[in-house]
């Protein structure tokens, strides 16, 4: 679709996203530039990029600016059909404060906060995502279950709290670590099913986390896709497939 995304970052956007990152330049600067290099003309040397890394005051008042100008999810007609299409409940969208906002960019996204007080942009239209401040955890328990299922996406955590399990996502194959720390405080749940997606890099991050879980002595396994009739990528795919489907394989 003609999008980018930066996996270490969680950056993404379009070509005038990407030409406004790398030349450190406002919307009109980089609609001119691309528009030069489309007419033969040279554009103009990229600037030196600031450091993308802040400080936590910093992402303290970027994070409750930005906060300012969510809407919640109930409050606003295209973000509650975002949410009610992926196959969410009024009730989650409201317990788990998931919102609406116009980005920095102008775009449309509905937003997932995360443990860290940092937070999920995800484009209305389109696949592309943000990452606002450090990856976090996405945790969604309250439920009457002494089982936790660790996600690989907000998505599927949330999917599976809609059929009454506890589950927290990660956001990351790559924050699979956070993971840890988290099972190991909450002495509630006497077993973790490993939940991530049903692709490699999924597998991959799978594979490490459950030896990492073993190795702290505590009860896991990983989701076995295999006992499912379709051959889908992730957990929300599943479930707004077939709930009663997800829901037997996950008893």
């Amino acid at each position: 679709g003609n999008m980018w995304k930066c996996f270490s970052c969680g950056e993404g956007g379009d070509i005038f996203d990407l030409y406004k990152r790398v030349n450190n330049c406002d919307t009109e600067t980089a609609y001119k530039g691309i528009e030069g290099i489309y007419d033969g003309q040279t554009p103009s040397p990229a600037k030196e990029v600031p450091s993308q890394k802040e400080t936590p005051e910093e992402m303290r008042i970027r994070t409750n600016n930005a906060n300012m100008n969510i809407i919640h999810g109930l409050d606003d007609e295209k973000g509650r059909n975002y949410f009610i299409g992926r196959g969410f409940s009024y009730e989650a969208i409201k317990k788990f404060n998931l919102g609406y906002m116009i980005n920095d960019y102008g775009n449309e996204v509905v937003t997932i906060p995360q443990d860290n007080g940092s937070y999920i942009e995800r484009y209305i239209n389109g696949k592309n995502r943000y990452q606002k401040g450090e990856t976090g955890l996405f945790i969604c328990d309250g439920n009457r279950s002494d089982i936790l299922f660790i996600c690989e996406a907000w998505a599927d955590a949330l999917s599976l709290w809609e059929l009454g399990y506890n589950a927290i996502s990660v956001n990351s194959t790559n924050n699979y670590r956070k993971a840890i720390p988290y099972a190991k405080k909450e002495t509630k749940y006497k077993a973790f099913v490993i939940a991530f997606d049903n692709d490699e890099p999924g597998e991959k991050a799978s594979c490490h986390l459950l030896g990492d879980l073993r190795k702290e002595k505590l009860n896991c396994i990983k989701f076995d896709y295999k006992q499912m009739k379709q051959s889908l990528n992730d957990i929300n795919d599943y479930f707004t497939s077939d709930k009663e489907e997800l829901r037997k394989a996950c008893d």
